[in-house]
């Protein structure tokens, strides 16, 4: 995905090691992700009090710490986290309770997965991890649930414009159930305040087949392009996930600059 992007960012994440700069976009996004996973099925799927259908309190509780730590991150580089901000998470927390998406306690957060690939020769494993995992007996029936938090525009357009995430975790569904199930986007706007559901749908097993075959030639050809050293930047820069502008090299969405921050990788700078 971040090939299709910009073939030279992943030339310095992937090759060189390079870490990218975290945005506030970025880490309020992972604060919001890792109190919803508490509000689903415990912090990091570990339930001490049994997998009691209502996980709200310790929801809360692990966002304030875990956005207490992003906002240290970010002073470091002049960037302020604010009060507004905070209760702005707060709202989705509370947006996302009041859904009940897991009051039978069927579905898994944060599900990992692998999938074993050897797209262009290289050995490799598709891996990743679902927000939230409904099984086919579960209240919601076979859906894969992936939680935005955005000050981006959503549509129904763009869900169904999407395609590594939908594909690649519909796949790991498939590989589970042998069922293809509904991937639907629950989209938290920072800027409407508004909860939207945005579906990502196969009419057929057949027509899953045929993107996902599409998908799976793009990622030999990627391969094969890592493989001879390929990152000209021809493929073009794709869009923002967060704000749905085309990328640039310097593209920052929603946060101030940052000149300042230099983070490690690979025992080598970002600059």
């Amino acid at each position: 995905m971040l090939f299709e992007e910009c073939p030279r960012r992943y030339e310095d994440r992937y090759i060189h090691g390079l870490a990218s700069e975290p945005s506030l976009a970025m880490l309020f996004g992972h604060t919001v992700h890792t109190a919803l996973e508490a509000l689903h099925q415990g912090h990091r799927g570990v339930c001490p009090d049994g997998c009691a259908a209502d996980h709200l309190e310790a929801a809360r509780s692990r966002y304030w710490t875990e956005f207490d730590s992003m906002r240290s991150i970010l002073a470091e580089s002049g960037i302020a986290a604010d009060g507004m901000l905070y209760l702005e998470g707060l709202r989705m927390i509370d947006q996302v309770a009041a859904l009940r998406l897991n009051s039978d306690g069927k579905s898994s957060a944060e599900r990992w997965f692998s999938i074993p690939t050897r797209w262009g020769g290289l050995d490799w494993p598709v891996v990743g991890a679902v927000d939230l995992w409904s099984p086919p007996w579960g209240r919601f029936g076979p859906v894969i649930w992936d939680f935005k938090t955005t000050v981006g525009s959503w549509s129904e357009k763009r869900a169904e414009s999407e395609r590594w995430q939908p594909l690649f975790y519909t796949w790991a569904y498939v590989r589970a159930y042998d069922i293809v199930p509904t991937f639907r986007y629950l989209v938290l706007s920072r800027t409407s305040g508004e909860v939207d559901f945005f579906d990502r749908v196969w009419t057929s097993r057949k027509s899953f087949q045929e993107d996902l075959n599409d998908l799976e030639f793009e990622c030999e050809e990627i391969a094969e392009a890592v493989a001879e050293g390929n990152f000209d930047c021809s493929r073009g820069h794709g869009s923002c996930l967060e704000c749905g502008e085309t990328y640039g090299h310097d593209h920052v969405c929603a946060t101030p600059k940052r000149h300042s921050l230099t983070l490690t990788g690979a025992g080598r700078s970002s600059g």
